[in-house]
């Protein structure tokens, strides 16, 4: 096909077409590379929509709290500020324990710190009134920053409303004792995580579930029928990888954790949620109480009431619920002996089955699998679909912002209870 100006000239001679390989997809028959082709073009889709769903108009106002944000950010993220908090740390760690009873000290501790890194703050950001900014927060966060990540500010955001919880200021401390004291350094050195959500639910098959559980986890067990459109939420090389994907209406989210224990003690450690030492280990817990046990062979089987404390932007925001009722499974060795794979869904007691998602928008469900992955070392596997109300950005600030020094004072914590 010739064109000659606004017209067309037909070449009528017989023309040899040969199909150039695309790019990806070499080597491939021509039903592979069109299913492959199919499964990119979802993925570019939902990168796409994602994009879109990032745009935001902010108000005027709105752009005013962003910008004072970001040098806010600035400052919190630079060496000298780093450096006062990190030698304030250092100089005080080791006057924190992981007992229960919370000393006068640490108060008094607590309450220094604050004033030096508020101090500090305003010093070093003198062009930002610190005081209207943080005063102003809860209401910008309960406008489109609800919703859309306020382009990054986030964890600045967790900083601010978090310095004068004293819980979270405690944490810090213990966590600085434990790296000190620890052979791990603070980034950990476990070497690469993947997080796999077909080996979650291909383990799940295996449990002695009864029907009034595996009926509701229908829409988790059949989430490897589509494995693309993940996207990584968070990182924390050796430690931890998060990600995440739309599925309808769901948020699914998948997370692969090391941690330097067997899988039995990893279990003992941070998931038997029926021994009130293990609630007490995590900051989120104020307590847990058993409703109900129904253990039998190798099942541990446990209907809980969480009381919950969340930090930070969860809590200024007011996000989750005081409590939550949970049903949750643990089955040793499964799927292979010496590892672990259990169930949590969101419970409704006085009916004493699933809570319905339909009804409720708190209504959770998770898939859990504790496998030796080396000598020593558990990877923990986890596939959940979570309330969708909570941004993807805030989940990002949690994991980011909490997750590891969660986990090294639980660890620890355990380990000194052991001891004992």
């Amino acid at each position: 096909r010739i064109v000659h100006g606004a017209g067309f000239c037909w070449n009528t001679r017989p023309v040899r077409r040969t199909a150039a390989p695309l790019h990806g997809y070499e080597g491939m028959g021509i039903e592979d590379a069109i299913a492959q082709a199919e499964r990119d073009a979802h993925a570019a889709g939902l990168a796409a929509q994602h994009a879109q769903d990032q745009y935001v108009q902010w108000t005027t106002g709105e752009r005013q709290v962003i910008d004072s944000l970001k040098r806010i950010g600035r400052v919190v993220n630079s060496v000298e500020f780093a450096a006062i908090s990190r030698a304030f740390v250092d100089e005080h760690k080791d006057k924190f324990d992981f007992e229960d009873e919370n000393k006068l000290e640490y108060t008094a501790l607590h309450e220094a710190y604050v004033e030096l890194m508020e101090g500090t703050l305003v010093a070093m950001a003198k062009d930002v009134d610190v005081e209207a900014l943080v005063a102003n927060l809860p209401e910008f966060m309960n406008g489109q920053a609800l919703h859309a990540d306020p382009e990054s500010t986030g964890a600045v955001i967790d900083f601010l409303l978090s310095l004068t919880e004293f819980a979270t200021f405690k944490s810090l401390m213990l966590a600085a004792r434990v790296d000190a004291e620890s052979n791990l350094g603070p980034s950990g050195s476990l070497g690469a995580l993947v997080a796999d959500e077909q080996g979650a639910t291909a383990a799940v098959q295996g449990l002695d579930l009864p029907a009034e559980l595996r009926g509701p986890l229908a829409p988790l067990l059949d989430v490897e029928a589509d494995p693309g459109g993940w996207r990584t939420l968070t990182e924390l090389k050796g430690e931890f990888l998060m990600e995440v994907r739309r599925s309808g209406k769901d948020r699914v989210v998948r997370m692969g954790m090391q941690v330097a224990m067997p899988p039995e003690e990893v279990y003992r450690a941070l998931f038997d949620l029926s021994d009130p030492r293990v609630a007490k280990r995590f900051d989120h817990f104020t307590g847990v109480a058993v409703l109900h046990e129904r253990h039998h062979g190798k099942v541990m089987d446990s209907v809980l009431r969480l009381h919950l404390r969340m930090p930070g932007i969860v809590r200024a925001l007011k996000m989750m619920p005081d409590t939550m009722i949970v049903r949750a499974t643990m089955e040793a060795d499964q799927p292979e002996p010496g590892s672990y794979t259990g169930v949590l869904l969101s419970w409704d007691a006085d009916k004493d089955c699933a809570l319905d998602r339909a009804k409720s928008k708190t209504a959770m469900m998770r898939i859990t699998t504790l496998r030796e992955t080396s000598p020593g070392v558990t990877t923990c596997t986890f596939l959940e679909i979570q309330p969708p109300f909570i941004p993807d950005w805030v989940m990002s600030v949690m994991a980011t912002n909490s997750m590891s020094r969660q986990i090294k004072n639980a660890v620890a914590s355990y380990k000194k209870d052991k001891a004992v």
